[in-house]
């Protein structure tokens, strides 16, 4: 992949050698303030700022404006006062409603040619005349890398007049009734919009479950409907539920947080020895390592792999950032945590067996749950997972797509309800304590919620928990997704109030609109769920249009694919067989398989456009013959096989 050096190709030598940040703090910028912290280089420019990384190939540029003219102009106008030659066309235009304080918001993404690998965006939020204007350009690499510190200045770029609300000085309404109708009211009328067959929802107050109720069906167009005791996949909801298996066996002596891994889980390694002898226990589930996200490996090869397989396969990565230096999160790690774990209990067993038995006696026991487990038994009321196709519609997917997650199973593989979660709830609130039984030290409890590396602005990571200041309220939780599922738990430790929410439709906005409207509810909040969901549907069909346009499945467009039919191979991502059909082309990689459409601009790129993966991963003939994967910070190539 070319690299962008933008701040020497477009700005020229005319500019001064930026000024590197030395450690994180607050600034002021004209009337402005924000958030930055190293390795940014920050260079002063009168209206504006330049922001440019290590790396050369990613550049951030503050700016105010009048807030004047149609929002593609007023953006096309900063871009030139920055890079006169700018002539990207608009890709996807969004305003989203005015909130936190702003009178108007808008945002564009500008179209990039695939084989650049980058991204080219504009936002800017409107106040008293001014328009206050970030521009992004950069590799996918670099934004994968330090997706978090761009997160951190972006996020609290903001004028210092600014008034946004704060709900921090306002006690939790107690839920009766009238609020529950509220919410399931908007609860009924978000599934329907947004075509979720089946959730089951749960919220704790004060020491006790305040409502619970199920919703839906198991699967689109059947009549089988979701109970209180039917599972749901909950994806990396799984996380706190690893890391409380962590801490009682903090708890109980026989594991320590600062122990090293390699001591715990017999041969791990990283690919990077200094890495590996500095990765401790609390490192796995800490996003803090510097650690790729990797999530592809386990998402097209899966089938016959083994847990010690999967784990193997770390030994061939590196961290690609320095530790504690910013948020990437990393399934494979999380998983080598939770096996680690539970192989110190079960030496003797497979790392799967292990930590499904040490997950049952060592959380499910003794947290009281009642159904949830990592494999569904036989019998089981099991949801069927869902994905939106590229016409918009929410589709069936077959389960075992997602059964991807269980070789990486610490990470996000526990199948379970709202009822038995909602007890997980009644724990954390309880801190540590549950029916009258103290299941976790109130000590490893807090361990566990200790806020770690930022994540953006306003949120940060523990151990498998997620820590955020939401308008002057502090949440824990984690949320989750795998293919075909949604989940989320979050919990106000000092309102004593939490939620649980689980939808059988993978990548739903629904939980995120949810929490607006559960803030809205318990603390009067300003009231934007409805404006947001109706947003993110607009955005969501508008996104469609655009990739059914960039998108052909024409077999005038789709004929050059027949040049590939046959067998390929990834040494990371398996065997893939390409082949015709009287509807076009099919790639098969044995656990699941994909239609193929080509892109318009890209005639040598074809593109899935079956649902859960329909309209993404680009495969780009390369001209050695090969197949390329462009995934950011990881390339994957496969070769046809003799």
């Amino acid at each position: 992949m070319k690299t962008l050096i933008l701040a020497l190709i477009i700005t020229g030598s005319a500019f001064a050698k930026p000024n590197p940040v030395k450690k994180e703090e607050e600034r002021k910028f004209l009337d402005t303030r924000y958030t930055v912290a190293p390795p940014w280089l920050i260079e002063d420019k009168g209206d504006h700022q330049i922001f440019t990384l290590p790396e050369g190939d990613l550049v951030m540029i503050n700016m105010i404006l009048p807030a004047v003219g149609k929002p593609e102009d007023l953006l096309l106008k900063a871009w030139k006062k920055y890079q006169p030659n700018f002539n990207r066309k608009v890709e996807l235009k969004t305003t989203p409603p005015a909130s936190g304080g702003w009178e108007e918001i808008q945002k564009i993404a500008y179209e990039v040619p695939v084989k650049e690998s980058r991204a080219v965006v504009g936002q800017y939020g409107v106040l008293k005349g001014k328009a206050y204007i970030t521009l992004l350009d950069g590799s996918y690499s670099t934004f994968q890398k330090r997706g978090a510190q761009i997160a951190i200045v972006a996020g609290s770029w903001k004028p210092i007049d600014l008034i946004e609300e704060k709900l921090g000085d306002r006690e939790a309404i107690k839920l009766g009734p009238k609020e529950i109708k509220i919410l399931e009211s908007f609860l009924q009328n978000s599934m329907r919009e947004m075509q979720i067959p089946g959730a089951q929802v749960a919220i704790v107050q004060d020491g006790k479950v305040v409502w619970e109720k199920a919703f839906g069906v198991h699967q689109k167009g059947a009549k089988d409907k979701v109970t209180s005791d039917s599972l749901f996949m909950i994806g990396s909801t799984t996380k706190p539920l690893t890391t409380l298996l962590q801490a009682r066996l903090v708890d109980q002596e026989k594991l320590e947080w600062d122990q090293p891994l390699r001591e715990i889980l017999p041969g791990f390694a990283l690919a990077d020895s200094s890495a590996t002898r500095k990765l401790e226990l609390k490192h796995t589930a800490c996003a803090c390592t510097g650690m790729p996200r990797r999530d592809l490996d386990f998402i097209f090869e899966y089938e016959n792999l083994t847990a010690e397989q999967r784990i193997a396969q770390l030994k061939t990565m590196s961290p690609t950032t320095g530790f504690g230096e910013t948020f990437q999160y990393s399934n494979l790690l999380v998983a080598a945590g939770g096996y680690a774990a539970a192989h110190t209990l079960y030496p003797k067993l497979t790392y799967d067996s292990a930590y499904e038995k040490a997950l049952r006696e060592e959380v499910f026991g003794p947290l009281g749950f009642m159904r949830s487990r990592v494999r569904p038994f036989s019998g089981d009321r099991l949801a069927a997972p869902h994905a939106i196709d590229m016409q918009g519609r929410m589709t069936p997917i077959p389960q075992r797509m997602d059964d991807m997650v269980y070789s990486v199973a610490p990470a996000g593989a526990v199948w379970s309800n709202a009822l038995d979660m909602s007890r997980y709830v009644l724990f954390e609130l309880g801190n540590g304590k549950l029916d009258g039984k103290q299941v976790l030290s109130e000590k490893q409890v807090l361990a566990r919620r200790t806020p770690g590396v930022k994540i953006d602005d306003t949120a940060k990571y523990g151990l498998g928990l997620i820590n955020d200041d939401v308008k002057g309220i502090e949440t824990w939780g984690h949320g989750g997704n795998t293919l075909g599922f949604t989940s989320d738990l979050v919990f106000l430790p000092k309102q004593q109030v939490g939620w649980v929410l689980l939808l059988n439709a993978g990548g739903s906005s629904l939980r995120n609109v949810f929490q607006q409207k559960m803030m809205e509810v318990l603390f009067k909040a300003e009231v934007t769920s409805q404006k947001n969901m109706s947003h993110i549907m607009k955005r969501l069909r508008e996104s469609l249009v655009k990739v059914r346009q960039q998108v052909s499945t024409n077999p005038s467009k789709t004929k050059w694919i027949k040049g590939l039919v046959g067998q390929w191979s990834s040494e990371e991502l398996g065997k893939m067989v390409i082949s015709a059909t009287k509807n076009g082309y099919v790639a098969d990689f044995g656990e699941w398989q994909s239609e193929l459409g080509s892109l318009n601009d890209s005639p040598d790129t074809f593109i899935f456009t079956s649902p859960p993966l329909a309209g993404s991963v680009p495969f780009q003939l390369q001209k050695d013959g090969s197949i390329l994967i462009d995934a950011g910070q990881t390339k994957y190539s496969f070769k046809r096989i003799p």
